[in-house]
């Protein structure tokens, strides 16, 4: 089932499905995902942290993966290192809104 993003910036109608996904806990989420519109893969990373009781700051981090790293990852056993992001542009998620970021933030790995 793919899920709307519509706030990335790979085709007019971003709809992500899993292509791989290496961690999938209550806590977060780390798959690579493509999308049905246009066929970009993108690094997804999801954190949910626990502030105190009931209450939680969820953050999600997007980065757009080459063609040519895509099918690797596809088939690789472990997720990448978040190194492999550093020099591109991301997208974070919050609480506070939508930023265009560098990377993943090392806090993630």
């Amino acid at each position: 089932m793919a899920v709307q993003v519509p706030f990335l910036d790979c085709c007019g109608q971003p709809a992500l499905d899993d292509v791989r996904c290496w961690v999938r806990s209550e806590c977060g989420t780390i798959s690579l995902r493509i999308c049905r519109g246009c066929g970009a893969h993108w690094y997804f990373h999801l954190k949910e942290y626990g502030i105190s009781g009931a209450e939680y700051d969820r953050r999600s981090w997007y980065v757009r993966v080459t063609e040519a790293e895509a099918p690797a990852l596809a088939q690789s056993d472990r997720p990448p290192s978040i190194r492999l992001f550093a020099d591109r542009d991301g997208i974070a998620r919050t609480e506070d809104g939508i930023q265009k970021i560098r990377g993943v933030p090392d806090f993630v790995g």
